[in-house]
Parts: structure tokens; sequence; C-alpha cells
């Protein structure tokens, strides 16, 4: 999946998936949507699978920005 649906970025298609379909229709996604749409996926298999975030922080506990 991560080479077959390209990140939003990459395809200047910035549209905003919400879900797992949204990704598979759209065939483009922001990581995090991304992750949802394997997650699916996986799920559909009979895999169980969980997603898991967590917040990046500087040493004062500011939040680091994503740079792609």
């Amino acid at each position: 999946m991560h080479d077959a649906i390209p990140h939003s970025v990459d395809s200047g298609d910035m549209r905003v998936a919400r879900c797992a379909s949204d990704v598979l229709a759209t065939r483009n996604g922001i990581c995090h949507s991304k992750s949802h749409a394997l997650a699916a996926l996986l799920r559909a298999a009979g895999i169980p699978t969980a997603l898991c975030y967590q917040r990046l922080g500087d040493e004062d506990g500011d939040p680091v920005p994503c740079t792609g």
C-alpha cells in the first residue's frame, strides 16, 4: 500500500481523506489516513490490528512540527 497510494503532498492532490474508504477511493492520503486504510484492510483479512498515536515534543515539551 505504501508504494501504491502516494502521500497527498507527493501526488499534489491536497484532498484530505477522512476514513479508510476515502483513501481507497481517491488513491492518495496523508500518513494517518493511509494508516487507517491499512488497518482496515488487515482487519478485513482477519488480522487483529490497532493504531496508536503519539505526540512528539522537544525537550521543553513543545510540539515538534511535522516536516514530512
